[in-house]
């Protein structure tokens, strides 16, 4: 059978409660989860149990970092990273992606300013030519998406990762290891 819904809340519903209950929840979530509520004693009280502990996470005073502490953290962080291994934030394949995403869009530019019809009576244009510039125009659409996803690519693979990600990882990791050191003692 499944669970029963009296008793047994499924998970993806307690993870909604929970959200309702830190107000982290969207309203239709809310509304998702109020609605249960009214069926559900279980779920009302689920909720309830929620606010309350979520009540109490919100009067818990902020813990204070002993500057001792702070310090070590510093000094292992500087200790950590050679200041002269510092790669640029911008790498010759960005540079490459914002390139070629620049002629693109001057490609398209240029094509909508060759058909930009002027300010003299309108010529008629054949069937013929109409269709290859539609093709022309698609292709150059084509173009500018390819190296705009390719330039979105590039920037979060080698300049987030490497220069944002890696170290915010590694300055998290030594403090983290700091409090252990500092708990056990």
């Amino acid at each position: 059978m499944g669970p029963d819904r009296r008793t047994d809340p499924p998970e993806e519903l307690v993870a909604r409660i929970v959200a309702v209950a830190y107000g982290d929840a969207g309203p239709r979530d809310r509304w998702r989860v109020y609605r249960e509520a009214r069926r559900n004693p279980v779920v009302r009280e689920l909720i309830e149990a929620h606010r309350g502990v979520a009540d109490e996470v919100r009067r818990a005073p902020c813990p204070t970092v002993p500057d001792a502490v702070v310090e070590r953290a510093w000094d292992a962080i500087v200790r950590q990273e050679p200041r002269a291994v510092r790669r640029p934030v911008l790498s010759l394949r960005a540079l490459y992606a914002s390139g070629a995403t620049l002629a693109a869009a001057l490609c398209v530019l240029l094509v909508l300013q060759v058909t930009r019809p002027s300010a003299v009576p309108p010529e008629t244009y054949s069937q013929a030519e109409i269709e290859e510039a539609r093709h022309q125009l698609e292709a150059a659409f084509a173009l500018v998406n390819q190296s705009v996803a390719k330039a979105g690519l590039t920037l979060n693979h080698d300049v987030l990762v490497p220069n944002v990600i890696r170290p915010i990882r590694g300055g998290t990791a030594i403090v983290e290891q700091l409090f252990r050191k500092e708990n056990a003692s």
